[in-house]
């Protein structure tokens, strides 16, 4: 499993999210996203790059927990 940032400052988490995905499949290797943002085209382009799940920022420990039990 991949928790990943959407803002990082050498790759973006969606152009870091379409490497792994020429590597492992969604139920190969889930990916977690973590983002401030919360616009429909972003959610949009982080889902077509093969992120499983979008978790808002803040998250708290439960949320992350509930979010990672999906995949485990």
């Amino acid at each position: 499993m991949v928790l990943t940032d959407l803002n990082m400052p050498e790759i973006t988490g969606v152009g870091l999210t379409e490497r792994i995905r020429k590597k492992y499949s969604a139920a190969d290797l889930p990916v977690i996203m973590v983002t401030t943002q919360n616009e429909a085209q972003d959610n949009k382009a982080e889902y077509a790059a093969g992120v499983n799940k979008i978790i808002q920022k803040p998250f708290y420990a439960a949320s992350l927990k509930e979010a990672m039990a999906e995949f485990i």
